[in-house]
This record gives C-alpha cells, sequence and structure tokens, in this order.
C-alpha cells in the first residue's frame, strides 16, 4: 500500500486480531523459539561448556589489555566504559566463521538472507571485549605478566586493568563474561543444519511480525538472549595451540539499524594499535562499575613518557570523582626492548 506522501506503509494487522491476542501468538513463538536454541547450545557445548560459575570465579583474577589512547579515551568520555571492538578487525581472519561441518557461518547468512537482513547485520560480526585470568595460586599476576603484555599490551606499549573481585562476580552472574574453550576442533562450535536453519529463519519471521505489530521491543527480550547465547558459541571456541592465552570474553551482538536494541546506548569508532574499530559499551563495563577500590590500572613500561602518563590516568580518575588512592595506578615492573 502506498500512502498519500508517496511512501510505501508497512503491512496492516489481521481485523479479526486484536493486538492482546497478537502478543500473547507472538510471544508463544518467541519462548519456543528461544528453548529450541537453548536446546541447540546445549547440544554443541556438551561437558565442556564455556559458561563460568561463581565460584570458579573466586579461584582467579581477570585483567583486560587495551592501549593508552583507549584508556584515556573512556576517562574523558561523560559516559565511557571498556569498549567491545567489532570482531572484523580481528588479526585471526577466521574467528566465529567456520563450523562443525566446514561451511562458513558468514557465507550461509549472506546467501540465504543477504547482507541487507537484520540477521546478518546482527550475527556475521560480533563486539567483543577479551581479559586474560590467573589463578590467585599462581605467582604471575593477570595485570602484569610479561607474556600478556606481549599477546595483548601491544608489547608494554598498551595499558592494563585489573577487575575487582566484586565486579568480575556481576559479570559472570549476568553471563557477559565466559571462558574461552580450547579445543583441537579449532572455533568450530556451530553446526549449520536442518534446526539451526529453521531456528534463524523463525527467528527473522518473528522480528517481521513483531515489527509490523509494533511489539518487537517487547517480544524481542524473551528470544535474543538464547539466541544470541548460541551464536557467540562461534567466538567461544579456540585451538588448543592457543591454550596459553587463558582468555576470557564478553560477546554482544548488535544491528546497527535497530533502533530497539537500547541495551548498547554508547557506540563509536576508535584508534587501537593503529587500527580504526567499532566498539560498543555495556552499562555493567562503565568506568563508574569497573573502575572503584581494589581496582589497579598498570602503565605499560615502554609507554613513551611513562611518567606522564600515569599522572594523566590519575588526573582523569580525580575529575570522575575518584579520590587519590582508591584506584590504584603503577607501572609495570616489566623493563625489556620492544619489537
Amino acid at each position: 500500500m502506498v500512502s498519500p506522501n508517496g511512501f510505501c506503509s508497512p503491512p496492516s494487522l489481521p481485523k479479526s486480531m486484536s493486538l492482546p491476542i497478537i502478543h500473547d501468538e507472538l510471544s508463544s513463538k518467541a519462548k519456543d523459539i528461544a528453548a529450541r536454541a537453548l536446546l541447540l547450545l546445549e547440544s554443541w557445548t556438551g561437558s565442556d561448556g564455556h559458561q563460568l560459575s561463581v565460584e570458579e570465579l573466586k579461584t582467579i583474577n581477570l585483567a583486560h589489555y587495551t592501549s593508552l589512547d583507549a584508556i584515556v579515551s573512556m576517562l574523558q568520555t561523560p559516559e565511557g566504559g571498556l569498549r567491545l571492538s567489532d570482531t572484523s578487525t580481528m588479526n585471526d581472519f577466521d574467528e566465529g566463521r567456520a563450523t562443525l561441518d566446514g561451511r562458513i557461518i558468514n557465507d550461509y547468512l549472506e546467501n540465504d538472507f543477504g547482507k541487507e537482513s537484520w540477521l546478518w547485520k546482527r550475527y556475521s560480526a560480533a563486539h567483543v571485549a577479551c581479559f586474560v585470568g590467573i589463578p590467585h595460586t599462581d605467582e604471575r599476576m593477570a595485570h602484569d605478566d610479561l607474556l600478556f603484555w606481549r599477546l595483548y599490551g601491544n608489547d608494554c606499549r598498551g595499558v592494563s586493568i585489573s577487575i575487582p573481585p566484586h565486579i568480575s562476580e556481576v559479570l559472570v552472574k549476568s553471563s557477559i563474561v565466559n571462558r574461552v574453550i580450547y579445543t583441537d576442533s579449532d572455533k568450530q562450535s556451530v553446526k549449520i543444519d536442518s534446526s539451526f536453519v529453521s531456528l534463524l529463519k523463525d527467528l527473522d519471521n518473528l522480528r517481521q511480525r513483531a515489527r509490523t505489530a509494533g511489539l518487537w521491543h517487547k517480544i524481542n527480550p524473551t528470544v535474543l538472549p538464547s539466541c544470541d547465547g548460541l551464536l557467540k558459541q562461534r567466538f567461544m571456541r579456540k585451538g588448543s595451540h592457543y591454550d596459553m592465552e587463558r582468555e576470557y570474553r564478553a560477546v554482544a551482538f548488535l544491528s546497527e539499524d535497530d533502533t530497539e536494541d537500547s541495551h548498547y546506548p554508547v557506540r563509536g569508532r576508535h584508534v587501537q594499535y593503529g587500527l580504526v574499530r567499532r566498539y560498543v559499551q555495556i552499562p555493567e563495563l562503565s568506568c563508574e562499575s569497573i573502575f572503584t577500590t581494589d581496582s589497579r590500572i598498570n602503565i605499560g613500561s615502554n609507554v613513551s613518557n611513562r611518567d606522564d602518563a600515569k599522572a594523566s590516568v590519575s588526573a582523569l580518575l580525580c575529575e570522575r570523582g575518584k579520590a587519590p588512592g582508591v584506584v590504584s595506578v603503577g607501572i609495570s615492573k616489566f623493563r625489556y626492548r620492544a619489537r
């Protein structure tokens, strides 16, 4: 139907169905899709799932490595926080793409739904924040470790953030952060079979109907967490030869044009180690949440003018209302010549 102003109108609702009846029907379908997603997830992960328990968390220290520019930008931005970066610029080009049957999931999404589809925009890539974890019994410290500085801290030219235990517990209880599983099947955790295909097609159809009825904002909390959890498996598996990384991840999906996706209110682009990367932020990883008592910021020993950098970060924390000493700011103990 074309309206008087020349634009196409969305399909109208059947006159025989009232909005409450349609809502109940769509809610029922959403619950069914969510349940199917959970069953598929269980069949994929088996007994070696990536889910962290609070009890396990109590035995490890979590830390996040990033660039000095990123942490300065985080602290200078009123709504700043730890950033989940777009996986399309990760150094492993195949990460999150391979499946159990050897097919490439992005090829499937493109061929069956198209690059303009909501499913492609939401699930062809993700936003990821990486953490490292070291057991309390280990002499190594997660926020100041030579291996991690080389893997994640740009050869000590970056910054590390120690995540306070009480914040780590919140992240685990809400299933935001989970462990990466290192396995010889190397990232092959998604199987494109009839169950998976029908699930995504039903999800796409549900969203179209719910948007037409103006109900997607009410329906999506029922179905998206389970479907997102299923697709996150692509980014929670790595080959066993990477197990020295001891990595934990927060993974978020979003659609660029999905205005109802209000859980990620802060989005933008930043330069990190020479790459322009898109990012999102989530409330649970805001500066106010992670920079509290027991948190620590470590400046890499190869940062130019590291003492000035330490003073600048301390000043920015004070500007955000953090009293001196609440957040410990230091410099890495490791001194070596970077590549």
